[in-house]
């Protein structure tokens, strides 16, 4: 599974997948690896397994340019929307959920498979 991973100051380690941080972190305690959301969820015996678990249970996050591609195989459209009509439907909150990563106009969007579907779903009828 990819992704990668940002430690705060005060050592909470967060996975990031595809520029989305997890709500959930990992921390240190005797020696263990929990997992918190900020109250304890789950116990890990080492920092992969804990950071898996959390990668395992965070959506998954598109890019413009791949939910474009996934709107195809989802049967939204007959061939991927330009990138700028995703970004302006994401502006719009056509996906709900959408989030920009980044600052100011040199941000990007990603789009959850979950808002994809959704959409789909909506096109559809």
């Amino acid at each position: 599974m990819e992704f990668e991973t940002v430690e705060q100051q005060c050592g909470h380690i967060h996975v990031i997948k595809n520029g989305v941080e997890s709500a959930r972190f990992v921390q240190q305690i005797y020696g263990d690896w929990v997992i918190m959301v900020p109250q304890v969820e789950f116990t890990a015996r080492n920092l992969a397994d804990a950071l898996n678990l959390i990668a395992k249970s965070m959506n998954t996050w598109y890019t413009v340019s791949q939910a474009a591609v996934r709107l195809v195989e989802l049967g939204a459209a007959s061939k991927s929307p330009h990138r700028k009509t995703v970004c302006r439907w994401c502006r719009e909150g056509r996906f709900l959920g959408a989030i920009k990563v980044g600052r100011g106009q040199g941000g990007s969007w990603r789009v959850s498979e979950t808002a994809l579907t959704e959409f789909a779903k909506r096109r559809k009828r």
